[in-house]
């Protein structure tokens, strides 16, 4: 969430940073747990702080949207707080480019950057190339690397060797060929449980997009958002989700970060790459953006728990179907909502499973996109994401 301060986009706070900096503040003096090292780090070394040229910036049509903002986990040890960053410097258009990133992110690790791509750090306690370096080659060296877009930092406000360091990122590649490769980083994240979770994962994507047993692995996934939309002359601006629930992947309903959601105008997948210290490749999730890419609410959730019932995973799959329907706005049926399921987020966990989460954008009904009836049909669920209402 972003708190909007008082003086937010004056001169005086240009970037609307006062209200959440004041927020972290009082929480640092309430919770004993929360420390704000690496969240002042990054408010001094992603943003410039010449607030006048700030300003004039913005007053002469530049962007000066979203900068910073939090989050909760609500968990059974108390509540954890991130920081969710993107960064802004004077003259920048869109995206802060990777290389000032990383020059915020590298005096925080003890990784070494010079350690040539490929060596293992796993035998010298995560100090040789390590998470950062594995990701940066990648970026360098392959054809999925290169048009990955960071766009966003998170960390969690607790002692810096406790901490994650998430740098999201956006592609506008969707094929599942794209997925596999950065997934393993073009490879290099190997091994039989790998293998298992990769078919696993191209299962899932095809089940809650709605694609075909047949789809091509090379082949891009289309974005049903704007086809269908402007196919039934009903496009609408784009949503802004501000807030989350999700179930995790045992239908456990729990508080999740929502992921953070790029411009429209940069469609495709959003991954996060966790580059703290201590292990050779950073962990890795995929976040698949359902209202620009799946069909409607139904069709997208019956498909997610059809993929669970068949790996002996689906026991709160009906209780999951009817807490959307509780959710769906002004009496709308599934069938004829699309938002309501924002994101699937998926993690390659270490027991061999996928740790799944689907995120829920809980906001009034006249900001849910209805799905367009084109010529009188509206999109129809198939038989494979039948619930058993009795689970």
């Amino acid at each position: 969430m972003e708190p909007i301060g008082a003086h937010a986009g004056t001169g005086l706070d240009p970037l609307n940073q006062q209200a959440t900096r004041e927020l972290l503040h009082r929480l640092d003096q309430a919770i004993p747990s929360v420390n704000l090292q690496w969240s002042n780090h990054f408010f001094a070394t992603l943003f410039d702080h010449d607030v006048a040229k700030l300003a004039a910036e913005g007053a002469a049509g530049a962007d000066l949207s979203t900068s910073t903002g939090f989050g909760v986990d609500f968990g059974k040890d108390g509540p954890g707080i991130k920081t969710y960053f993107q960064g802004r410097k004077l003259g920048q258009t869109g995206f802060m480019p990777l290389a000032e990133w990383v020059d915020a992110i590298k005096p925080l690790l003890t990784q070494d950057m010079s350690v040539a791509p490929g060596k293992d750090s796993s035998s010298n306690g995560g100090h040789g190339e390590g998470s950062l370096g594995a990701l940066l080659h990648f970026i360098a060296s392959h054809p999925e690397g290169a048009p990955l877009n960071p766009f966003s930092l998170a960390v969690d406000c607790v002692q810096p060797e406790k901490s994650r360091m998430k740098l999201y990122m956006n592609t506008p590649h969707t094929s599942f060929a794209s997925v596999r490769d950065i997934m393993t980083l073009g490879g290099r994240i190997t091994g039989d449980v790998v293998d298992s979770q990769l078919k696993d994962l191209r299962e899932l994507i095809r089940a809650v997009l709605g694609l075909p047993e047949d789809f091509p692995d090379d082949a891009e996934t289309e974005q049903t958002y704007f086809k269908e939309s402007l196919s039934a002359a009903t496009a609408s601006a784009p949503i802004v989700d501000n807030g989350h629930a999700s179930t995790n992947g045992n239908g456990v309903e729990e508080k999740k970060e929502t992921p953070p959601t790029p411009p429209p105008h940069n469609p495709g997948f959003v991954y996060f790459f966790d580059v703290s210290d201590g292990r050779p490749f950073p962990e890795i999730k995929l976040n698949i953006p359902l209202r620009s890419y799946g069909h409607d609410d139904l069709r997208s959730a019956r498909g997610l728990v059809y993929w669970m019932e068949a790996r002996g995973r689906g026991a709160f799959g009906g209780r999951y179907l009817e807490t959307l329907e509780k959710m769906a706005p002004g009496g709308s049926t599934l069938d004829r909502t699309r938002g309501l399921q924002s994101f699937v987020s998926i993690v390659f966990s270490r027991s061999g499973e996928l740790g799944i989460n689907s995120y829920m954008a809980v906001r009034g009904s006249d900001m849910f996109e209805k799905v367009p009836v084109v010529d009188g049909v509206r999109p129809k669920v198939g038989r494979r994401g039948t619930l058993r209402r009795d689970e």
